[in-house]
C-alpha cells in the first residue's frame, strides 16, 4: 500500500507534466519513509515473531532497494 502510494504521488505529477509538482511530492514520501521506520520501530516492541518476518522480508517499501 505504501509503495503505491509512493507511485502514485509521484507519477500523477509526472502523467501532468507538471515538474514542479514532482518536487513537491518529496515532502509526502519523506513522511511516509518516516512513518514506515516508526511503525517498524513499534512492530518490533510489540509484535511477537516479527524479527522473524523482517528477516523474511527483506524490503520495507521499494522492492529489491529498501
Amino acid at each position: 500500500m505504501y509503495a503505491g502510494g509512493v507511485l502514485m504521488v509521484a507519477g500523477v505529477p509526472l502523467w501532468l507534466g507538471s515538474y514542479a509538482g514532482l518536487m513537491f511530492s518529496v515532502v509526502p514520501t519523506g513522511i511516509l519513509v518516516l512513518r514506515v521506520l516508526i511503525e517498524e520501530r513499534f512492530l518490533r516492541r510489540q509484535l511477537e515473531g516479527y524479527e522473524a518476518y523482517i528477516k523474511k522480508v527483506r524490503y520495507r517499501l521499494i522492492p529489491f532497494l529498501w
